[in-house]
């Protein structure tokens, strides 16, 4: 067997790059570089990791799984700058990256994606609170578990460091990317809150730099933000590890190693994300992670041609005054002699109510089909939800289906918005509110109600119902609908509800009850839970005849108006 001096005169022998100069430099350092990454990443992914795990293991139950877990030596440090160097910083982050990665799914993933939907995404929100969290006891949890001590050291006063330095560098890394991302999206996000609001964003918003589409468009950008923060991270650990062990300030070549890693680890758990939020957004809805893209793609259903907001309301007013405010009924409804028992403001309350419902629907019966949605009046356009009704509205216009909705704000103000910009017919059947105004100025039919009970039976009265995010009313509509529907009070129509966190309470609530035989088993599939309006599209075409689009009107405006009949 020959000597270490024969064996390198050997390869010296056969070394390319003497051979074969520039191109045999080359390969040599493709060699170099491969050698380094592949010993880097054995380290980083198996033994690290291993040897941490096994340290803990002969701490806590006083074992000796180290010594016979040493699969993989740790590689020296390579020559910073070289081909080798470059070859462990890149197969060390890969490999220190798929077990954190791991560990960052199983603290929760999604928590900064989350964000994303909100109008007020950046650093300094109470939002931002919770990702950060995540990721520092996810920075905790691993360097805790999986960082190996080094030899001599005290175990709990090394890993009692390590989790402080990984918890401290994690969570300044997720800050960083939080705050340089929340600039990027901070000029849109300022002028939809502004508008929602009803006054104007600060200039800086619409004229200056975080309104350049450029600085936006790289800021945004999960690989940017990524590696920027890996940068900020990797000089926390560095310096972190070599303050809290005593040895005063790194060196600027080790914390410029530490940054490049970091920042290399930053940009792949970007790239990692953009291809996560491709496939499974965490928004529900493909290609809008974000308010500011949800809201693109409600605008960009809007019809050129549709009439201004109010258009409609204005001409009832003018219908109204001229016809003395009231329409004259052309039926008679209750017999007055039959309610002779009753007070006079009973007999008028139903008289109103008998009206109101009639007119409803009349109005109803000859709009078809009928889309009804349910959602909160407090949602203002600053949110993800009143985007995304108001995209839904529009795809169901275009199939045909007329908007009904109950004709306040919020999600309701989305529903009737979608269709009526689209250039479809919109129903508001409004409640009668002392202070308020009636309507929201995106409806082609207004129907006045003066009580809860004829309204909610109009906007029963649908074809297919979209439940959007909501409240107490949102809840109590969607529960009496599916009981009307669990009855055969009402024929059976299509009901979707979307995924927001109290409606998977109410699916598991409704799952509890049909385990508890207090609801049949069929009960649940009354209703289907989505995330992407463009799913309920793709649902209602196969439930028809060679999924053909409904008959409708879509995109045709309508001026027909319903006043509604006062009865007194």
């Amino acid at each position: 067997m020959p000597g270490a001096e024969t064996i390198d005169t050997a390869v010296k022998t056969v070394n390319p790059a003497e051979q074969h100069g520039s191109q045999g430099s080359s390969r040599s350092a493709m060699e170099d570089f491969a050698a380094g990454a592949w010993s880097s990443f054995k380290y980083s992914f198996v033994q690290s990791p291993l040897t941490g795990a096994s340290q803990l293991i002969d701490h806590v139950a006083g074992t000796n799984l180290e010594q016979s877990t040493k699969f993989f030596a740790k590689p020296e440090h390579a020559e910073f700058g070289s081909s080798a160097w470059l070859g462990q910083t890149v197969g060390g982050t890969v490999g220190g990256a798929i077990p954190f990665l791991l560990m960052a799914r199983a603290a929760g993933p999604g928590a900064a994606a989350r964000m994303e939907t909100s109008a007020t995404y950046g650093l300094m929100t109470r939002g931002a609170i919770n990702p950060i969290a995540k990721a520092a006891f996810a920075g905790a949890a691993y360097n805790g578990l999986f960082t190996p001590n080094e030899e001599g050291e005290d175990f709990i006063t090394a890993r009692t460091r390590n989790m402080l330095v990984g918890s401290v560098t994690w969570g300044g890394l997720t800050a960083t990317s939080i705050g340089l991302k929340g600039l990027g999206m901070r000029s849109f996000n300022q002028q939809a809150i502004a508008e929602a609001n009803g006054t104007t964003a600060a200039k800086i918003y619409t004229d200056g730099i975080l309104a350049n589409n450029t600085f936006r468009s790289v800021m945004k950008n999960d690989m940017f933000v990524g590696a920027a923060g890996g940068v900020v991270g990797g000089i926390i650990d560095v310096q972190g590890k070599s303050l809290l062990s005593g040895k005063g300030f790194a060196s600027a070549e080790d914390t410029f190693q530490g940054a490049a890693t970091f920042a290399l680890g930053g940009a792949m758990m970007g790239g990692a994300n953009l291809a996560y939020e491709k496939f499974k957004p965490t928004s529900g809805v493909k290609g809008a992670r974000t308010l500011e893209e949800m809201t693109k793609l409600a605008e960009s259903t809007r019809n050129p041609n549709a009439p201004p907001r109010w258009h409609y309301d204005k001409l009832a007013e003018q219908e109204a005054a001229l016809s003395g405010l009231v329409k004259t009924p052309e039926f008679k409804l209750v017999d007055s002699q039959s309610m002779n028992f009753l007070p006079l403001a009973d007999q008028a309350m139903l008289n109103r109510a008998n009206l109101d419902l009639i007119a409803g629907l009349k109005t109803v019966r000859e709009n078809g089909p009928i889309a009804t949605m349910y959602g909160s009046a407090r949602t203002k356009s600053d949110t993800f939800a009143y985007q995304r009704g108001r995209y839904t509205s529009a795809l169901l216009s275009q199939e045909g289906y007329t908007m009904n909705t109950g004709g306040a704000g919020g999600i309701m103000e989305a529903g009737n918005r979608g269709a009526y910009e689209r250039g479809g017919k919109s129903i508001g059947s409004s409640l009668e509110l002392p202070h308020e105004r009636l309507g929201n100025g995106y409806q082609t039919h207004i129907l006045k109600f003066a009580e809860f009970g004829p309204r909610k039976q109009v906007l029963r009265e649908h074809d297919v119902a979209i439940v959007e995010k909501g409240g107490i009313g949102s809840v109590d509509e969607m529960a009496e609908l599916i009981t009307h529907l669990q009855t055969k009070k009402k024929d059976p129509v299509p009901v979707y509800i979307m995924s927001e966190v109290p409606y998977k309470h109410f699916d598991r609530m409704m799952k509890a009850m049909e385990k508890d035989g207090l609801i049949s088993p069929g009960d649940r599939d009354l209703y289907k839970i989505v995330s992407d309006p463009r799913d309920i599209i793709k649902d209602l075409r196969q439930r028809r005849p060679n999924n053909q689009a409904n008959s409708g009107i879509a995109g045709e405006q309508t001026g027909n108006i319903v006043l509604q009949n006062s009865g007194a």
